[in-house]
């Protein structure tokens, strides 16, 4: 008897999985992306497994349908830390010789509001000296907010004397 020849695996990914997106704050177990992987062979020429670079937090996980796997989030992401990972996976049969195949993912995390604003110094001194103009600007702070880095400014104004005014970020 013969055995049957290993010849043909290709994993195909839907175009808009290609490049997908994720909010920072989603949960360990989120699926982001299904993968459908298809081998023409049977039997042990046939059967797939799938697997992503571990340097990441996902996983693949295969699904109730055969050679389908749902790409999840292992642990929590954090945009600030790193907001954009290249997933390579790989579709392997179980064939001999085993052939294998790879896509490219492309995941972004998408911000959410998670972090408050911070003053660059805490805090602030600043002294007024008398015959200012009323209403004039006499002292600005500076505020970002991560990771957009859009600047917030705050001014404090006093007239007719001269005194020191403290500003605490917290």
């Amino acid at each position: 008897m013969v055995p049957p020849l290993n010849h043909s695996l290709t994993s195909t990914l839907t175009r808009s999985f290609l490049c997908v997106s994720i909010p920072e704050d989603s949960r360990p177990g989120t699926t982001v992306a299904l993968i459908s992987v298809s081998d023409l062979d049977s039997g042990l020429n046939g059967k797939v497994i799938c697997t992503v670079n571990e340097d990441v937090p996902f996983t693949l996980s295969p699904s109730l349908k055969d050679k389908m796997f749902s790409l999840v989030t292992k642990s929590p992401l954090d945009r600030e830390k790193q907001s954009h990972y290249e997933l390579t996976v790989t579709a392997k049969d179980a064939g001999q010789p085993s052939l294998s195949s790879e896509k490219t993912i492309s995941v972004v995390v998408s911000d959410v509001n998670d972090n408050s604003p911070e003053f660059s110094l805490s805090p602030y001194t600043f002294y007024v000296t008398e015959g200012n103009d009323p209403g004039g600007s006499v002292f600005s702070v500076k505020a970002s907010d991560l990771p957009s880095c859009c600047h917030r400014f705050w001014s404090s104004v006093s007239q007719h004397q001269r005194h020191s005014q403290r500003v605490h970020s917290g």
